[in-house]
């Protein structure tokens, strides 16, 4: 009987322990529940909920990290970063393994105002590492150590394959291993690696709007519509999520549409009070309105919680340069390497201004430096290659112009270029009452890529044959344009009253208003140049696509189509001729003199033409008496 009774025994321990397991799996499960539930109200932008939920897990001394590093980028998000120093000071012993946490900690530290702290948290990773490898080589820490590694200027070769890669070969689902492969290509300029990576991480997270987001950064240079309709389902999934919020601003920005940009900024502080990112928005537009005073205090807001944090500098001079304001955008980024002297972007974006500025010497310098440092930067590589072509290129100058062509180019047309380029000098200059800064370079491209690269860094822009910084022109040569080649001299004329223009108002001045003065001045010179009146034109003066004198600068952003894109160069000059015709020659030169002074431009629209309100009737009555007396049958 004995054997029968240990036999009960033994039945009752396994039911308990049977019970205990049951138990045990179901507060997993719950506990899993609760975590997603945590996650879900981080990536809506509930952060108050998100916090109140994972905060009771940390508290109640939970050994899984992920709850720790949900809290703390909840905290960081909303500006609380004292808050989120104290977590990790709170739980910092019980997980000494999590990298990902440090990294999180490393922030909040910079952002509550202990910079050395958290430089310190992050110079202690190689240590630790080396110290016991074994202890790092879950899939986070992967991630984490190799993110670091490539701040610290890694081989990007080596990180993808023995961090990145490793991560997903041990987990080909996992997301965040697809993200930071798609940050890597973002940040190399690899548009489409960022693209294809960001699609399998969508399919795997759709609720994560930070996805989203970064799709958009990856399409913007090749496809706005389907960059605007990824930061559509961003903020749809989260109208608080601040990437989000803030890539519209800078749109908005580039559009000068600088009041939907301030309500943008008013969404992020809300959010989060301290956003250094939205106070250098503020600053940037302070500067381009004329508000120097407030460009100051804005700037002095950005850096409060971290003051020696670069990418405040750099974000507000990469937005100045944006508006060709490159006196304000160089100084900028020298004041970015002044507190970092390592920081890649302030020095790429800085080689990239001198270059567009004529300081060339000191440019191609820089962009050595970069190609140098970072071998798979696609911009730097590409501009180290058109620099080896620029260097074969004849140069003629005279009188204080500067030309560069294909050798066999210049023997054919190259002092024709010179003598239109001396004759739009001479007409140009007189008109508008400004002596130019020599010397003035135009650079000729018999290739378009070239042509591209030198402009924007990238190939592409395909409907630009000429492009104008203030000091330096760039455009395409009829040999680029195959079959259907342009009028060259027509481009030169238009680019350089450009020149005339932006350097009479130190680069000051509106797109609308510095392309309708080209386009113009361009009709001026021959009528056969520039953009007449036609019958698709008068359709659209006359229907829902024309657009208010006030917000022609937004014309030019997200154009519907080329054909919507050649009406916004054509509407704008016929807003020039409009206030020379209504108003006169003389007015529209104050106007630039006041926008050279850094009036700010509504208060100089307003002291030359009134109130807006009443331009934009008076115009808009103006082009639609041009455009039913043109083939009225």
């Amino acid at each position: 009987m004995a054997w029968l009774l240990q036999l009960e025994l033994r039945s009752i321990v396994l039911a308990k322990m049977v019970w205990l397991l049951l138990m045990l799996l179901n507060a997993n499960e719950v506990r899993a529940a609760d975590f997603a539930q945590a996650r879900n109200a981080f990536y809506q932008g509930d952060y108050q909920t998100c916090i109140e939920l994972t905060r009771s897990e940390v508290d109640r001394g939970i050994w899984n990290d992920i709850w720790s590093r949900q809290l703390m980028e909840c905290l960081l998000a909303s500006g609380r970063y004292t808050e989120a120093v104290e977590l990790y000071e709170k739980v910092a012993a019980r997980f000494s393994n999590s990298i990902p946490l440090r990294v999180l900690a490393a922030e909040a530290y910079r952002y509550s105002g202990d910079h050395q702290r958290g430089s310190r948290l992050l110079d202690e990773i190689p240590q630790l590492v080396q110290a016991a490898p074994h202890r790092f080589s879950d899939r986070d820490n992967l991630l984490a150590i190799g993110r670091y590694l490539l701040s610290l200027g890694e081989d990007p070769r080596r990180v993808l394959k023995e961090f990145y890669d490793r991560a997903l070969k041990n987990d080909p689902k996992f997301v965040d291993a697809h993200v930071a492969i798609a940050e890597l290509a973002l940040d190399k300029a690899d548009f489409q690696e960022a693209v294809k990576s960001l699609t399998v991480a969508i399919e795997l997270r759709p609720e994560d709007p930070k996805l989203r987001v970064l799709l958009a950064r990856a399409w913007a240079p090749s496809d706005a519509d389907n960059a605007s309709a990824a930061l559509s389902s961003a903020l749809k999934i989260n109208p608080r999520q601040v990437d989000a919020l803030l890539m519209q601003a800078e749109e908005s920005i580039d559009a000068e549409q600088f009041e939907a940009a301030e309500e943008l900024i008013e969404q992020v502080v809300a959010v989060n009070p301290s956003e250094p990112r939205g106070w250098s928005l503020r600053a940037a537009i302070a500067n381009l309105k004329g508000q120097y005073a407030q460009e100051g205090e804005y700037r002095k807001q950005a850096l409060a919680t971290w003051q020696t944090n670069p990418e405040v500098d750099y974000l507000i001079g990469k937005i100045l340069s944006q508006h060709y304001r490159f006196i304000e955008a160089i100084r900028y980024q020298r004041r970015a390497l002044h507190l970092v002297p390592s920081y890649v972007p302030a020095k790429f974006q800085l080689a990239q201004d001198l270059l567009r500025s004529g300081q060339d010497d000191e440019g191609w310098s820089l962009v050595d430096q970069v190609a140098e440092a970072d071998k798979y930067n696609v911009v730097a590589f590409n501009l180290k290659t058109l620099q080896e072509q620029l260097a074969q290129f004849t140069t003629l100058q005279h009188d204080g112009l500067i030309l560069r062509m294909d050798s066999r180019e210049a023997r054919i047309y190259g002092e024709r270029v010179l003598e239109i380029l001396l004759e739009a000098r001479r007409v140009l200059g007189a008109k508008y009452e400004h002596d130019l800064i020599a010397p003035v370079t135009v650079e000729i491209f018999p290739r378009q890529r070239d042509f591209a690269i030198r402009t924007f860094g990238l190939p592409g822009g395909a409907g630009f044959l000429g492009v104008c910084f203030g000091s330096l022109i760039t455009a395409n040569s009829p040999a680029s344009q195959g079959n259907t080649p342009t009028n060259w001299e027509s481009v030169l004329w238009h680019e350089f009253c450009h020149v005339v223009t932006l350097q009479k108002t130190h680069n000051r001045m509106p797109r609308w208003l510095s392309e309708g003065i080209s386009v113009y001045e361009e009709v001026e010179r021959d009528p056969s140049w520039g953009q007449s009146l036609t019958p698709a034109n008068k359709q659209m003066l006359l229907g829902e696509d024309f657009v208010p004198l006030s917000q022609l600068s937004g014309a030019f952003l997200q154009p519907k189509s080329s054909l919507h894109l050649q009406f916004a160069y054509f509407e704008s000059s016929l807003a020039v001729r409009y206030l020379i015709d209504e108003h006169g020659l003389p007015l529209l030169q104050k106007l630039l003199v006041d926008l050279g002074a850094g009036v700010p431009l509504l208060e100089a629209m307003e002291r030359c033409y009134g109130q807006t309100e009443k331009l934009d009737e008076d115009f808009q009555r103006y082009a639609h008496e041009r455009a039913n007396g043109y083939l009225p049958e």
